[in-house]
């Protein structure tokens, strides 16, 4: 919300100035930019992806990553190779735990959940099990723990 004050002293009005209910998310892709639309309700998230073209000044909607993952948190978001990582699934967003509790990713391509499994807790730290862990940890929040 923002307060707008207007020069004719008309009462002054808060304005909203963003829907939380729906994010966007810019993310190098391999070097192809990617933007992430998030929308969602009280009972479902939904992701639209697609490639920005700078140069037409258009955006093509696709339904994957070229064999990428997209982990997105509210504030930062990196890609990285399935190839490389076994246990991260290709066209897949991964969430981190401010984003969905519930949810750990969404396949773009085929609109399947991958469900979160609890992860040990030590004093308030998460203890990653699996790379997949340890990345949806790195792009929450405001990366204060990052060391």
């Amino acid at each position: 919300m923002v307060l707008k004050i207007t020069p004719d002293q008309q009462p002054w009005r808060l304005l909203m100035v963003a829907d939380l209910s729906k994010s966007f998310h810019l993310v190098d892709n391999g070097g192809e930019l990617m933007l992430v639309h998030q929308r969602r309700s009280s009972y479902n998230r939904r992701y639209d992806v697609y490639r920005v073209d700078l140069d037409a000044g258009i955006l093509i909607p696709v339904k994957g990553f070229n064999g990428r993952a997209v982990f997105m948190g509210m504030r930062r978001s990196i890609s990285v190779s399935a190839g490389v990582f076994p246990s991260v699934t290709a066209d897949t967003i991964y969430l981190g735990r401010e984003c969905d509790g519930q949810i750990l990713g969404y396949n773009i391509a085929d609109g399947s959940r991958v469900p979160r499994q609890c992860s040990p807790m030590l004093d308030g730290w998460v203890c990653p099990d699996s790379v997949v862990d340890c990345l949806c940890h790195c792009i929450q929040s405001n990366g204060m723990r990052l060391a």
